[in-house]
C-alpha cells in the first residue's frame, strides 16, 4: 500500500506545481494552448503526463478509493492514448 500512497502524492505534486497538466487540462485540450512550448515538448510531456495520471488511477484502485478513481477516469477516457479502452472498460465495471 505504501508504494501507491507514494505514487498518488507524487502526481498530484507535480499537477499542483504545475510541472505536468491535469487530466482536465489535457482532456479539455487547454494544456497545449496555455503553454508556449515546440510541439515536440508539449508532446512529449502530454504522453508523460498521460503516463503518470495512469498510474495514479491504478494507485487509486489498489489502496480502494474508488471514488477518486471513477472521478479521474471520466476525464481520462476523453484522452485518446494506448489505455483508453483499459480506461473505459474500468470505469464501466467501478459504476
Amino acid at each position: 500500500e505504501g508504494k501507491e500512497e507514494v505514487a498518488i502524492a507524487e502526481v498530484t505534486k507535480l499537477e499542483e506545481q504545475k510541472v505536468i497538466p491535469s487530466l482536465n487540462e489535457v482532456s479539455g485540450g487547454e494544456y497545449v494552448m496555455s503553454h508556449t512550448l515546440g510541439i515536440e515538448d508539449v508532446d512529449v510531456l502530454s504522453k508523460d503526463a498521460y503516463e503518470l495520471h495512469w498510474l495514479k488511477i491504478q494507485s487509486l484502485i489498489a489502496i480502494g478509493r474508488k471514488t477518486e478513481a471513477m472521478e479521474l477516469l471520466k476525464s481520462f477516457v476523453t484522452v485518446d492514448g494506448k489505455y483508453k479502452a483499459t480506461a473505459d472498460s474500468l470505469l464501466n465495471s467501478l459504476k
